[in-house]
């Protein structure tokens, strides 16, 4: 995501049209797909086998894979934030939420985006995928 986004955002029409919020949602789908395909999977196994290898029951150091079938189980969380002079727009994508303090005070900007909620679970299986842990 962070390699592909600003350039993604600022290419979009939306975005050129001062729509912020359907600029933020189309670039985060279009992310998605591209993620989803050939060349975002192989993308996603070479970043996930530079990862920090897990240790083994015995304390070895796992050996990471950096085959296809890994990274498709792979996914991404991502908050983005725009602020104009006269708006604060925001999305947010898997396990991540976005938080503003104003006055002290907390002001949740983002809606979690959790598998067991009966509206991300539709959402999931309608784009193919699923939800593993």
């Amino acid at each position: 995501m962070e390699k592909h986004f600003i350039a993604h955002l600022l290419e979009n029409e939306a975005f050129k049209e001062k729509n912020y919020g359907k600029a933020l949602e189309d670039t985060m789908l279009l992310l998605d797909h591209i993620m989803c395909s050939d060349e975002g999977i192989k993308e996603l196994a070479e970043i996930y086998a530079l990862c920090p290898k897990d240790e083994g029951d015995d304390g070895s150091p796992k050996k990471k894979s950096k085959d296809a079938m890994t990274a498709k189980n792979c996914g991404t969380t991502a908050t983005v934030v725009i602020i104009t002079p006269d708006e604060i727009i925001c999305s947010n994508t898997g396990d991540s939420r976005t938080i503003m303090c104003q006055d002290g005070e907390a002001i949740q900007l983002s809606e979690d985006h959790r598998p067991e909620d009966e509206a991300e679970t539709e959402r999931i299986n309608k784009a193919g995928v699923k939800v593993i842990g």
